[in-house]
């Protein structure tokens, strides 16, 4: 059944839900009441007669809603828009019924379902402020108005005696997800408890991955890194088609650069949909390498490297650049200039020519404007092999990256080895001030702006 044809049926039975079912007759029946006969099963007692709920069509409308918020986890965007319709007729329901009292059997579970799951709250504190003090679940309609009325703090302390596990289902997990959202400011331990009983008590639903996806950002908060990749990786592979994926690509991502690297960080990369994974790591590359994270930067840059392999586009542009500057932060000049003379300038974001301009100017800084011959001297110290890596690491077009710093007033046609006895006569200055210039370039790169997608 699609999800028009589910709303439509919601909508039917909420017209025909209007009047309380007429409850069975119990009372007599062939047997007159008396005793069941011998070797006979007895009858089941009756039914407790329903309460009255405070909002009229309840079961119908919840029905529906349920149904939609299953669809909107699948990766139905439509049925965004069919969740706000179904919470409108919930409202006007409420509306109809302001000024009406609240009776000590009348069942308020709906009222709180419908603002928990994101109604009008306001709607819903008109019923639910008036539930009478001999009614059983006072004390929770307490709390939730509280809660509607964003004062966390006091609706913290309210459902804090509350045992979500006695509530009927799916009551039992929106009340979790208060408790959780309520705590999140001052107890994050129990703010994580109660993202996981949501988990427990509402596996698959839009409620799980609302708090799956809350617990990743909670576990990058509180340096959890363990949970942190476990959580991200359980999101990954079970709501990559939720159309909040993109606020868990945002908390990831935040994770990443702010904790210590972990393997889990792999598992997680491969569960991501293939759409996403090279923009996840070209701006997790960007990220950490303004952060100063140059371990975490190379390995993504490396990664990022072997998954475009393959292509020709602006992309690889860009993640030979964050290769580059990895190098460059490393210390390794001729590796990093081997790329930087490769790169093309026009084919970069306008943020990622501040970059490109970063590193060249630290690679000028560090070799005295001449990474050329920088590179000749460091091969002869048997250091870095300039031959080696030459275009090794870089793209096989362009050369704006190496035009704009070619500065230097190397002649050509010298005498290599003239060129490196002079070099090594004069090796410990320019190591000197090469290893001062290099203790500024994370400065220099963190002071760049952050701005601009990938």
């Amino acid at each position: 059944m699609s999800t028009g044809h589910r709303v439509a049926l919601a909508v039917m039975l909420t017209l025909l839900a209007g009047a309380p079912a007429l409850a069975a007759d119990h009372g007599g029946s062939e047997h007159g009441g008396e005793a069941a006969a011998p070797g006979k099963v007895p009858e089941a007692p009756p039914l407790p007669a329903p309460r009255a709920s405070a909002l009229p069509g309840a079961s119908a409308m919840l029905s529906g809603l349920y149904q939609v918020q299953d669809s909107i986890v699948k990766g139905d965007r439509d049925a965004l828009k069919l969740q706000g319709d179904i919470l409108k007729m919930m409202r006007e329901q409420l509306r109809a019924m302001r000024g009406k009292p609240v009776l000590p059997d009348t069942d308020i579970s709906p009222v709180i379902v419908f603002a928990l799951a994101g109604g009008d709250p306001v709607a819903a504190v008109q019923v639910l402020a008036f539930v009478p003090d001999d009614h059983p679940e006072v004390d929770l309609a307490k709390a939730i108005v509280s809660y509607l009325r964003r004062d966390t703090k006091t609706a913290a302390s309210r459902l804090k005696d509350i045992d979500v596990r006695d509530l009927p289902l799916p009551l039992g997990a929106y009340v979790a997800m208060a408790k959780a959202n309520a705590s999140i400011g001052s107890n994050k331990e129990v703010a994580a408890e109660n993202f996981n009983l949501v988990r427990l008590l509402a596996p698959g639903t839009l409620l799980e991955e609302v708090a799956l996806r809350r617990l990743v950002w909670l576990s990058a908060t509180t340096g959890d890194a363990e949970g942190f990749y476990d959580r991200a990786a359980s999101y990954a592979h079970r709501f990559g088609t939720s159309p909040y994926f993109s606020q868990f690509l945002k908390f990831f991502m935040q994770g990443v650069v702010k904790l210590p690297t972990a393997p889990g960080i792999d598992s997680v990369m491969d569960l991501l949909p293939a759409a996403s994974r090279v923009p996840v790591k070209m701006r997790l590359s960007r990220e950490a390498l303004v952060a100063g994270r140059t371990e975490l930067a190379e390995k993504l840059s490396r990664s990022l490297l072997a998954d475009l392999s393959d292509r020709a586009d602006k992309r690889v542009q860009r993640a030979h650049l964050y290769s580059a500057l990895t190098q460059v932060a490393k210390g390794e000049l001729v590796r990093a200039w081997s790329t930087l003379k490769h790169v093309r300038r026009d084919d970069l974001p306008d943020n990622d020519k501040g970059l490109l301009d970063a590193a060249v100017a630290a690679v000028n800084q560090a070799t005295d404007g001449d990474p050329e011959s920088a590179a000749l001297v460091t091969s002869a110290l048997g250091g870095e092999d300039a031959g080696a890596h030459d275009g090794a690491d870089a793209p096989q077009d362009g050369t704006e990256g190496g035009q704009a710093a070619k500065t230097g007033d190397a002649e050509p046609g010298s005498d290599p080895k003239a060129a490196e006895a002079e070099a090594l006569a004069d090796l410990k200055p320019l190591m000197d001030q090469a290893g001062e210039q290099m203790n500024a370039v994370d400065d220099l790169l963190k002071s760049l702006p952050r701005r601009g997608a990938p």
